[in-house]
């Protein structure tokens, strides 16, 4: 995000590429002993995205979606983890702020 204070300074904030991302949904839970949790990579990740000789913004993207689910006493449910790979970035001609240039080609 980029600022100007009333002097025309310039300020410029990022987020962390070490924690998850602000403003993403990162997890949820539904009040009855299931919880999702998302968890995010960026764009230009090469174990994420294959990307070779594209054009790849850093953006961030989908890696995992967790559930987990407790049950009873004595209940011992595994977690479900879903995992994402993104390939092959195509850019869109008429991008608009509600709707991002980039559109993935494959997703496994």
């Amino acid at each position: 995000m980029v600022t100007f204070d009333g002097d025309g300074h310039m300020s410029v904030q990022t987020d962390d590429a070490d924690r998850d991302p602000e403003r993403l949904l990162v997890s949820i839970d539904n009040g009855r002993g299931a919880t999702t949790r998302f968890g995010y990579g960026l764009s230009t990740d090469p174990t994420m995205v294959d990307a070779v000789g594209a054009r790849n913004e850093p953006r961030w993207l989908v890696r995992t979606v967790t559930v987990a689910v407790t049950g009873g006493p004595g209940t011992v449910t595994p977690a479900m983890i879903t995992t994402y790979h993104y390939g092959a970035p195509r850019y869109g001609a008429k991008p608009t702020p509600t709707w991002p240039r980039t559109s993935w080609a494959t997703i496994r």
